[in-house]
């Protein structure tokens, strides 16, 4: 059914689209109704740390694929209709504006609103996860955003540092989608 099917330019300015909308919401959140936010400061250690469980979780990732052929066929679903019709250059924009503009939203300012706690954790998780469902037949990726939101959400309470979970998530987005275009995809 290539008319469901969206072309390079369509993901693209959706992607754009989706993180000029979570910006705007995050904007109005902190200059509208003065919600709390999780500081981004520029710390070696912590950049080391991001880089490193983005590193673990896409690894982690990779090894579910090839193990769990429930996760892989619901992981392939969702990675054909986004990632298949992007280049590679195009990865880049995958990880970064998803990476800043979700965990700005959903750790930087939900997880502290609702509390730096297991209460606010599970929300902020479950908040996630549901917004990467894109379609029922996904519900194991969705499943795995759940449980990726609540590693980073771990990683704000230890390292009560946003650029950690933001350097994660684009490496996750990036190295995942890199792994999966050059080995699993077929060109």
């Amino acid at each position: 059914m290539r008319y469901l099917e969206a072309n390079r330019q369509e993901i693209l300015i959706t992607i754009g689209l989706t993180a000029v909308f979570l910006w705007c919401i995050a904007a109005l959140g902190i200059w509208g109704f003065h919600l709390p936010l999780i500081p981004l400061k520029l710390n070696y250690y912590h950049v080391v740390i991001g880089f490193s469980l983005g590193l673990c979780i896409s690894l982690l990732s990779l090894f579910f694929h090839r193990s769990v052929s429930l996760f892989r066929e619901s992981a392939d679903l969702n990675m054909i209709k986004i990632v298949a019709p992007l280049k590679y250059q195009d990865l880049i924009w995958l990880g970064i504006l998803p990476g800043l503009s979700e965990e700005l939203l959903f750790r930087g300012i939900l997880l502290p609103t609702i509390g730096l706690n297991w209460l606010g954790i599970t929300i902020s998780s479950l908040i996630f996860g549901i917004l990467h469902l894109s379609q029922p037949r996904y519900y194991l990726y969705a499943l795995w955003a759940i449980l990726v939101g609540v590693v980073f959400a771990l990683a704000i309470l230890i390292t009560h540092n946003l650029l950690t979970v933001v350097l994660a998530h684009i490496t996750t987005n990036i190295l995942s989608a890199c792994l999966w275009k050059s080995h699993f995809h077929q060109t």
